[in-house]
């Protein structure tokens, strides 16, 4: 190999490894704080009250269109989820009794598939009578504006669209009633 080739090789090496070095340290600086997180692990984190939700909207599997902004309910769980993640589908009935036993104290869900199939989605919420609102974001756009690492991962967010709390991996029901009463009261005082 000559001098010129080794010279074009080391200068198209170059980005390539700031890329993977940016990564590394991205991945790094979102674990600090809570621990490295992996599969069916829960994090579960308070976020400064300053931090605001990206507004969006979405075509809801019911045809009609969703804006966060939009929303008047005093917390909205966003849920990202899957058809084929299996603490997903775990947590699928309990969200939704936890749902209906909410819904009447100004709280509100939307549940985001994300890397899914219409058919799979649809037959999901079919499967477990889901009746909060639910849409595909067939390519996780959404999730990544959210910084979501994995599945399931709830955000808790407030109507004036501040980011109170997120839950990363599966949590029982007796640890969202007791987040979403304490975020409740936390309103309260504000």
């Amino acid at each position: 190999m000559n001098v010129k080739a080794v010279g074009i090789a080391c200068l198209c090496a170059i980005p390539v490894i700031c890329l993977l070095g940016l990564l590394g340290l991205s991945l790094v600086n979102s674990n600090s704080g809570s621990g490295n997180l992996t599969f069916n692990e829960t994090s579960d984190v308070g976020i400064q009250n300053t931090q605001i939700a990206a507004d969006f909207s979405i075509e809801l599997v019911s045809g009609e269109e969703y804006q966060l902004s939009n929303s008047d309910s005093k917390i909205t769980i966003i849920d990202f989820w899957s058809s084929w993640c299996i603490p997903c589908v775990e947590e699928a009935p309990m969200l939704q009794k936890f749902y209906l036993d909410h819904q009447d104290l100004g709280v509100d869900m939307l549940g985001i598939a994300i890397w899914d199939t219409g058919v799979s989605v649809n037959e999901h919420i079919d499967r477990f009578g889901v009746t909060y609102a639910n849409a595909l974001d067939e390519d996780g756009l959404i999730a990544i504006d959210y910084g979501v690492r994995g599945i399931p991962e709830k955000h808790f967010i407030t109507a004036d669209g501040r980011v109170l709390h997120k839950i990363s991996g599966p949590v029982d029901e007796t640890r969202l009633k007791e987040l979403v009463g304490e975020l409740m009261e936390s309103i309260a005082t504000d």
